[in-house]
């Protein structure tokens, strides 16, 4: 018994005596996660061209289509890649759009694809011919 207790009496002693004495200092970075400055500059939600609401939504857009699982894997495939058309590349950006509607009418015209992706591309096809 008396081994328990002194086991008990040593475990206190060794906690800190005041309750901030385990957090960091109001100006410290003790316990922030460190993120490489890279990490941060490739993010795929930020695009490389200015801030454009309508397209940012239409980015979003093809983004869910390209992760629906109701979807036929082609035509997921072929979200992303219009996705990709977009964001990447040196042209100007109604070039790209451009581009990108090509890809998607091709895929409204997919004997596969459900009547709820055919509604979403022509929506995602409109908004992107209002921005050229």
């Amino acid at each position: 018994m008396s081994v328990s207790s002194s086991s008990s009496s040593s475990a206190s002693s060794s906690s800190p005596s005041s309750p901030n004495a385990g957090s960091p200092r109001p100006g410290s970075t003790a316990g922030t996660p460190k993120v490489p400055a890279s990490a941060v500059a490739t993010s795929p939600a930020t695009p490389a061209f200015p801030a454009n609401p309508a397209l940012e939504k239409v980015l979003v857009m093809l983004g869910q289509m390209a992760e629906d699982g109701s979807l036929p894997r082609n035509i997921r495939r072929g979200a992303q890649g219009a996705r990709e058309a977009i964001t990447k590349g040196s042209s100007a950006i109604d070039v790209r759009v451009a581009g990108a509607v090509s890809l998607l009418d091709d895929l409204a015209n997919d004997s596969n694809l459900p009547v709820h992706g055919r509604t979403a591309i022509w929506a995602l096809i409109s908004q992107l011919e209002s921005l050229q």
